[in-house]
């Protein structure tokens, strides 16, 4: 795999990067786990979405995958894009539990907890738009092409019917 700049990169770095990024993912989901126990008692902010701590099952499920996938595929665009959500996903439910910890449980830093509690009213869409991504990347691990309209037959079907 060749970098930016011609640069080669390993197999061996693009695992280690790969398992290092699900490492990062898996800690910030601990650590909003801890926040999450911690503030267990403070009802969520109205307007939340899903359950609180919903974003740590996507944290680790999101970072498992694409750790696998970029590890052992490491051109395969899919597994990055897999560890990306992750990441976020990650930081978006660390900031929230921090947020309603220490801004609507009166624990911890008033001015840093409002900072936190900011970033969960946008980062959702970085991560929405990363799997909306992924159903681009699925069938070939490539974008489609500008201006490719047309339909692809399926390779079984395009075949002559001389079988019959």
């Amino acid at each position: 795999m060749v970098a930016r700049g011609g640069e080669v990169v390993t197999s061996r770095s693009a695992r280690r990067l790969a398992w290092g990024s699900w490492v990062i993912a898996a800690t910030l989901a601990a650590l909003a786990l801890v926040y999450l126990v911690l503030g267990r008692s403070t009802p969520p902010p109205p307007g939340s979405f899903g359950f609180r701590g919903f974003s740590i099952i996507f944290a680790l499920s999101f970072g498992t995958v694409g750790a696998l996938i970029a590890s052992r595929q490491p051109r395969n665009a899919i597994g990055w894009v897999f560890l990306a959500v992750a990441l976020v996903s990650g930081f978006q439910e660390l900031t929230q539990q921090f947020g309603i910890y220490a801004v609507l449980s009166g624990h911890g830093p008033l001015g840093l907890g409002r900072f936190a509690a900011w970033f969960p009213s946008w980062i959702w869409i970085p991560a929405t738009s990363g799997v909306m991504y992924l159903l681009l990347l699925y069938p070939g691990d490539r974008r489609p092409a500008r201006g490719s309209g047309r339909k692809h037959e399926h390779p079984q079907r395009s075949r002559k019917r001389d079988d019959v």
